[in-house]
């Protein structure tokens, strides 16, 4: 007895091998292997019949391990680099190795390409790719090359990579370590803007600039080392960085920039190593377990909204090089006992103390020059305010200082409700304001 049998898979193959040298015949008369890998291709955008060597090719489209990539030779005739323009997976949690050469067989030529770049937008939005490998003939990704990949949980980034583009992994929500390479100098705009899983970055001690939104609202970066070189931070650069608990400014920094680290709500401790930093604007707003900070004894001003709604911020020192306090640079933070403010201050901007409802007593040295708008507004448990020297305040149409109510606008002491005693040298009124308007006892 003959046994039964099954002709589909002999024919299934037979089919296969059919496509094959069709591909290999009727397409450009060419094939596109990567070492070690089975390739089909197709070249695009291009006459078939023009196709005689990889110059007359624009793009190459090939199948490696069942991810479609798509290849452009780089520029010039003699290149040897072949950079990749796309790649799409058609499955899901797909692992994409990406080759380090590719090999051209055309019609009048065989020819090797080493992969040399990732181009932008090249992997992006592709939700089933969950890791990459990167070989080292790799030299650069483009801007948002993995942009909103959000299930892309490991990546190599090898030390052959000298240049990564803005918004590279932008998104990439389920990314949990990086480790970026010595032969990085600069990390760019919001390089990992958002990548909410990520808890660890290795940073190598070459880098010496961060950019703007960088690491904003990575929520689970818990621990990070700035490197011992770094000159610049981008605004923003750590914004929403809501895990942080303590962070080391290292002396190379000159200046920490607008709100980079706003809404690092788990910071604690902020230690500056240098004595030259400077702050930006909104810088450590809404920090709101910090407790103490030691300022760099040569900073120059606080600005505006500097250390705003640090709402557990209990002491601060402020040197003696400190030329002026900036508009709501400590409003509402309601902890802040006590504050010296130094023989340097000319000026107090506006609204710079309002809402510090713990403040019971204030002097304000004979060096300062403007108390502006609302300086101490509704500093609700001050009870006495001392004034040295010749004070000038601003916005101000008439100070009454025992009547306890003014018809100027400046309002600087207003609602401060418990204010029973004001005492003060010289007062010079001019286009601006001191008010003790709402101050019920004085």
């Amino acid at each position: 007895m003959f046994k039964k049998r099954n002709f589909v898979p002999i024919a299934l193959g037979f089919l296969m091998n059919l496509v094959l040298i069709f591909c290999y015949h009727f397409l450009c008369n060419g094939c596109v292997y990567a070492e070690d890998v089975d390739v089909i291709l197709v070249f695009e955008h291009k006459d078939q019949e023009t196709v005689k060597s990889s110059k007359d090719i624009d793009k190459i489209s090939s199948i490696l391990n069942g991810i479609v990539f798509t290849f452009q030779i780089s520029n010039g005739e003699r290149s040897e680099n072949i950079e990749i323009f796309g790649c799409k997976c058609n499955n899901p949690e797909t692992n994409v190795e990406i080759p380090a050469m590719i090999i051209v067989n055309c019609a009048k030529e065989s020819k090797k390409y080493n992969v040399s770049k990732l181009w932008f937008h090249s992997f992006a939005n592709d939700k089933n790719i969950t890791s990459v490998f990167i070989p080292d003939s790799v030299n650069s990704f483009h801007f948002c090359c993995f942009k909103d990949c959000e299930n892309l949980e490991k990546i190599n980034i090898p030390y052959s990579i000298e240049c990564i583009g803005e918004s590279c992994f932008s998104g990439c929500c389920n990314l949990t370590t990086v480790a970026i390479p010595s032969s990085i100098k600069s990390v760019p705009k919001k390089c990992f803007y958002k990548c909410s899983n990520l808890k660890t970055v290795v940073f190598s001690n070459s880098i010496t600039s961060l950019g703007a939104f960088c690491f904003y609202g990575c929520s689970n970066l818990t621990d990070i080392s700035l490197p011992d070189f770094v000159k610049s931070i981008g605004d923003s650069c750590f914004e929403g960085c809501t895990n942080f608990v303590d962070i080391t400014i290292p002396d190379s920094l000159m200046f920490l920039s607008k709100a980079c680290f706003r809404g690092c709500s788990k910071l604690k401790n902020v230690i500056f190593e240098g004595n030259e930093t400077s702050l930006r604007e909104f810088c450590f707003q809404k920090c709101s377990v910090l407790t103490n900070v030691l300022l760099p004894i040569f900073v120059r001003s606080l600005p505006e909204g500097c250390f705003k709604e640090c709402s557990n911020l209990e002491s601060i020192t402020l040197p003696n090089s400190i030329k002026s306090i900036g508009s709501f640079c400590f409003c509402e933070c309601s902890n802040l006992a006590t504050i010296i403010i130094p023989n340097s201050v000319l000026f107090l901007e506006n609204d710079c103390f309002s809402n510090c409802s713990s403040f019971t007593s204030i002097t304000i040295p004979h060096s300062v020059r403007k108390i502006g708008k609302h300086c101490f507004y509704d500093c609700s448990n001050l009870v006495s305010v001392a004034i040295l020297g010749f004070a000038k305040f601003s916005e101000c149409k008439i100070i009454d200082m025992f009547g306890g109510i003014s018809s100027g606008k400046n309002e600087a002491f207003g609602k401060c409700f418990s204010l029973q005693n004001i005492s003060s040298g010289p007062i010079e009124i001019f286009d601006s304001f001191y008010d003790t308007h709402l101050c019920a006892k004085v």
